[in-house]
């Protein structure tokens, strides 16, 4: 897992990522919905309740809860993790993600294609 990768195309996100953010959107879902169906059993009156109302038919108020509880756990896990591959992403492949997030510059390891153009051809 520490072990730099050697690849030749750099893409904005790598797979993991993608398919991380996927399950995040679906934890997002689920959390709103578990939370709503939540609030539709304290007040059953409202419009809330009528839309969310099957949820709390497919389950009981407990269930309901608990899946609430382990998405928002999910969701502190998924950050801890998440910052951890930020960090270790910005030392391991020195892309400077974060580095560019408190500091404001980003460096690049090879200099652009124009530089001739603003220092002149002694630069290179």
């Amino acid at each position: 897992m520490m072990l730099p990768q050697q690849r030749e195309h750099r893409f904005l996100r790598n797979s993991l990522a993608r398919t991380s953010y996927v399950g995040v959107y679906v934890m997002m879902f689920l959390e709103i919905s578990t939370g709503l169906a939540m609030y539709a059993q304290v007040y059953p009156d409202t419009w809330v309740a009528q839309i969310f109302n099957p949820v709390n038919l497919l389950f009981t108020e407990y269930q309901v809860h608990m899946i609430h509880h382990y998405i928002a756990w999910g969701f502190l896990l998924f950050t801890i993790i998440h910052v951890y591959l930020a960090f270790r992403e910005d030392v391991m492949e020195e892309s400077g993600e974060v580095s560019s997030m408190v500091s404001g510059m980003k460096f690049y390891p090879t200099d652009p294609e124009d530089i001739e153009d603003l220092y002149g051809p002694n630069k290179k």
